[in-house]
Formats: structure tokens, sequence, C-alpha cells
């Protein structure tokens, strides 16, 4: 006979409290002599914890093979409703454009890139310099097409793409400084909140599709 005793992790439990618990188990076994089954324990992670185990290494095995995990499957028009959407709801247009990219191509990406967007609406904090939607859109190029080490040259494929879209917002959007498009609409209005609606809209979708391409002239090389 077998004294079992399972100690089921949860989501919030951590890896500390199962040692801990397994640590008194055992003390409480060694200290009661009378006892004299052996004792097995078992400790089982909650489905989530497996989930998330299984990810993390397929995440990591991924990247070391110099990828990155996403969906090329993806809903322009579904991209740009949903930049349009968290904008209105409270989002601005640098972290509405990323937000966007992030969900539709389902890139393992932390919230703390939105986060690092947040001070770039109104032409950086107010300042009425670059436009949010076309600093999150370079953000967004930089993500699947900077570099992490210095002197690496895939840094000019980088710089390419990211005129490229600059080029496209200016022709599209008429200029790239927020207070040159925003001149003589008050901060609040319907009519700068319209306009930057569609700002959003167009700079999201076009970020979108110079990504797919890119990503699909890689796959076509490879």
């Amino acid at each position: 006979q077998f004294l079992c005793i399972f100690i089921i992790t949860f989501k919030h439990i951590s890896f500390i409290f199962c040692v801990i618990v397994f640590t008194l188990i055992i003390l409480i076994y060694i200290l009661r002599p009378k006892q004299k089954m052996p004792c097995l324990i078992f400790i089982l992670p909650s489905p989530h914890m497996i989930y998330k185990f299984f990810s993390l290494c397929y995440n990591e095995f991924n990247t070391f093979l110099g990828g990155v995990e996403m969906t090329t499957n993806v809903d322009l028009e579904k991209l740009q409703k949903d930049a349009v959407d968290i904008f209105n709801q409270g989002f601005a247009c640098s972290e509405s454009v990323i937000y966007a990219i992030k969900e539709n191509f389902e890139l393992d990406m932390s919230d703390d890139a939105i986060a690092m967007s947040s001070g770039f609406p109104w032409g950086l904090g107010g300042g009425g310099c670059i436009c949010g939607a076309l600093a999150g859109a370079t953000m967004c190029i930089g993500y699947f097409f900077g570099r992490k080490t210095p002197g690496d040259p895939k840094i000019n494929r980088c710089f390419k793409l990211s005129n490229e879209i600059h080029d496209f917002f200016k022709e599209y959007c008429g200029a790239t400084c927020c207070r040159v498009l925003t001149k003589g609409k008050e901060k609040n209005s319907p009519e700068r909140k319209a306009q930057c609606t569609d700002f959003v809209a167009a700079t999201v979708k076009k970020t979108a599709e110079i990504i797919l391409r890119e990503l699909a002239a890689d796959e076509a090389e490879k």
C-alpha cells in the first residue's frame, strides 16, 4: 500500500509554494514513524501551466531557429476594424496600430510594446511632431525587420521599409507632423476624431501589407 498525495497547481500558485508544501508533507511523514506505508507525492500542473510550459518551449525553439511565432493569415478588413474599435475605446493612434498588428498577426508580443508607444500621440505628447500612427507603424516594422545586435546590416532593410511607410503616410494624409494634420481642429472635436480614425485605419492596413509582402518574399527565397 502507498500513501499517495496529489498537489494540484493552479495558475496563481507558484512553484515555490509547491516546494514549501512538499517539504512540509515530508517532515510530517518523517515525524510520524508509526505510519509505515511508503508515501508517493505527485505535483500535478493545471492545464494552463502545461500549455504555458510547452508554449514557452516552442517559442524559444522557434526563436533559436530565427523565426517569429505568428500567423500570416490576416484579414485586412478585420485588422482595420480592430484598430478603429480600440482607438474609439480610448487607445491613442500609436497604441491602436500596434494593438491591431499584434492581435491580427497573433504575435507573442508583450503588451509592454503598446505601453512603449504611449508617448507618441499628439506628436510626442502634444509636441506636434510625428503623428503617433506613423510612429506606431514604424515600431511594428522594426519588430519584424529590425536588428538586435550592433552592426547587423538588416537595419538597411528596416530603413527602406520605414521610409516606405513614411512616404505612404505623407502622400495619403498630406503631412507627417501632427500640428500640420490637425491645424484648425480642436483636440476633442468630432472632425479631428474622424480624421485621426481614418489615418489610423489607412496606416495600419498599409503597415500590414508591407509586412505580409516582405514575409512572403522571405518565404519564397527559402
